[in-house]
């Protein structure tokens, strides 16, 4: 077996505060191939990158997609034991997902709170961030598999806020409508996955 290191950015952050990094990827950065075009992939930090050659070169296609509060990107850890690892970024692209069913459709959510969507490659975006808790993370989206610009989206925020509580959105007319679907879940158990069974539409797994 062989593999190649195809980073967007070549720079370790070893012991630094992630501000000091020129891309902060999160330690679950998402990577995305293209569903129309599988010569195109995706990657995200606090920008949305883009590859057309296996990762030899990548572009930005997106502005700064988060909420990049420099004050939440000091080194982590404390005096006595800092953060060494170089993965603890914050202000970070958590998740993102191409529709299955237009091309040029990606929705973006982020670990502090932000959601957008494009409807052509990266051109334009919009904010389609709901009126929810402040600093939640984005930690699943699922696009609907039977309506185009449909998606469901699943939140936490246990690690930011130490609420429990679950958070499940379904969002249609690519965002432009929101609605709260978590009220009949169990209120004490946090949500980090949702998805819609690809045959009976308006059937939910979530965990």
């Amino acid at each position: 077996e062989q593999y190649e290191h195809v980073n967007v950015w070549p720079m370790i952050t070893f012991g630094r505060g992630q501000k000091h990094a020129k891309y902060r990827f999160n330690w679950h950065a998402p990577i995305v191939i293209d569903p129309h075009d599988h010569e195109t992939i995706y990657t995200a930090a606090e920008y949305v990158f883009r590859s057309r050659d296996r990762g030899q070169s990548w572009e930005i296609i997106s502005p700064i997609l988060t909420f990049d509060d420099e004050t939440k990107q000091e080194r982590g850890g404390s005096p006595w034991m800092p953060e060494t690892s170089g993965q603890e970024a914050y202000n970070t692209i958590h998740r993102m997902v191409a529709s299955p069913h237009e091309p040029g459709v990606l929705w973006v959510g982020s670990d502090d709170g932000r959601l957008h969507i494009t409807r052509d490659g990266g051109e334009n975006w919009n904010d389609i961030s709901p009126d929810w808790p402040e600093w939640s993370d984005v930690y699943e989206i699922a696009p609907s598999p039977h309506e185009p610009g449909t998606a469901y989206v699943a939140v936490t925020r246990y690690r930011t806020a130490n609420d429990f509580s679950p958070y499940l959105y379904k969002f249609t007319d690519y965002g432009d409508k929101v609605k709260e679907i978590s009220g009949s879940f169990p209120q004490g158990e946090i949500t980090r996955t949702i998805v819609e069974d690809p045959t009976r539409k308006g059937l939910l797994f979530v965990g």
